[in-house]
């Protein structure tokens, strides 16, 4: 199971932060749930882009709001409706105080095996400087038990790095280790 993981993960680690304002359908099935963020901290600020196989967010927005129809999109409404569905499942804690993140922009696209994804921008302010840092990355776990949430952080004062792992049921908050 870990080389799929791997696949998956190499294969997300591509295209750019644009994308076409829809993407089709999915057609080719994946049984690896599997999401790719990056954070990135800078001053006051930290980045969150996390990117996610469309069908596996459409699913989870339909449990979400109980919509059969609901759908990520590049629109105000479609906007409201990922925020709703983001903000408590990504949780960014800085200095000890958890921030509010704002949409800033999504977008779909293709990964290089032809899998439909979607991506979403996310900005937290902090009030000083980002000295400490916690996350917790709980993006569809609540709709497939095998989710596997793949995080990596990056403090750009320095290059350091981390990485952390959520699973479906291991999604607790966790402290941020940068090392360089």
């Amino acid at each position: 199971m870990i080389p799929a993981v791997v696949a998956v993960a190499v294969a997300f680690a591509g295209g750019g932060a644009g994308g076409a304002s829809g993407v089709a359908a999915t057609t080719v099935a994946h049984d690896t749930r599997v999401s790719s963020t990056r954070i990135v901290v800078e001053g006051r600020t930290v980045l969150v882009r996390v990117r996610m196989f469309r069908d596996d967010l459409d699913s989870a927005l339909v449990r979400h709001t109980a919509r059969p129809t609901a759908r990520a999109m590049r629109s105000v409404g479609g906007d409201s409706l990922l925020t709703a569905y983001l903000a408590p499942r990504i949780i960014v804690r800085a200095n000890g105080s958890i921030l509010t993140g704002r949409l800033t922009d999504s977008g779909g696209e293709d990964d290089p095996s032809g899998e439909a994804v979607w991506w979403v921008l996310l900005e937290y302010s902090a009030p000083k400087p980002v000295s400490s840092l916690a996350v917790r990355q709980a993006v569809l776990t609540e709709v497939f038990p095998r989710q596997q949430n793949l995080v990596t952080a990056f403090r750009s004062a320095d290059g350091a790095r981390a990485s952390l792992y959520f699973t479906a049921g291991s999604d607790a908050e966790q402290a941020v280790q940068f090392s360089r």
